[in-house]
C-alpha cells in the first residue's frame, strides 16, 4: 500500500514540475543587432537579412484551421498553428490582445505578440528598422 501512495505522489509532483516547466511558460522572444530569437516550446532564430516580409496585424481575429498542435496554457499559446489567411505557422501568442507581428521567411512563417499592444508595436518597428525597411 505505501508504494502506491509514494507513487501517486511522485506523480503529483511531476505534474506540478510540469507545469511550471519552461514550456508551458511565455517564450522568450529577443532582438538582437542580428536576428530574432523565439526560445519558448518551439525555438525559432531568424537573420534579420533573411526575413522576406513582416506584418503588423491591428485587431486581427485569428480562425483556427483543424487541430493545433501546440500548447494553450493560461492567456498564451505557444507551438505550431494553422491559422485562416495565414496557414501554417509557429505561433507564440499572448491571447489578451489581438494585434499580432507575422513574419515571413524563405522556409517558415512565425505569428507573435508581447503581453501589450504597445510592447507588440514597438517590437514590429525595431524590427523593420534593424531589416532596413522603413
Amino acid at each position: 500500500m505505501s508504494i502506491y501512495i509514494f507513487l501517486f505522489a511522485f506523480l503529483l509532483f511531476m505534474m506540478g514540475d510540469a507545469l511550471n516547466s519552461h514550456e508551458t511558460a511565455p517564450a522568450n522572444i529577443a532582438c538582437t543587432q542580428y536576428f530574432i530569437e523565439f526560445d519558448g516550446l518551439t525555438y525559432d532564430q531568424i537573420p534579420y537579412s533573411l526575413i522576406d516580409s513582416i506584418e503588423f496585424l491591428k485587431d486581427y481575429e485569428l480562425v483556427k484551421v483543424g487541430k493545433q498542435a501546440g500548447i494553450e496554457f493560461e492567456n498564451y499559446y505557444n507551438g505550431e498553428a494553422d491559422f485562416k489567411n495565414i496557414g501554417k505557422c509557429h505561433a507564440y501568442l499572448y491571447l489578451t490582445h489581438s494585434n499580432y507581428i507575422v513574419i515571413t521567411s524563405k522556409n517558415q512563417k512565425i505569428i507573435f505578440n508581447e503581453p501589450t499592444i504597445d510592447t507588440t508595436y514597438s517590437m514590429y518597428k525595431y524590427i523593420k528598422h534593424e531589416m532596413g525597411v522603413s
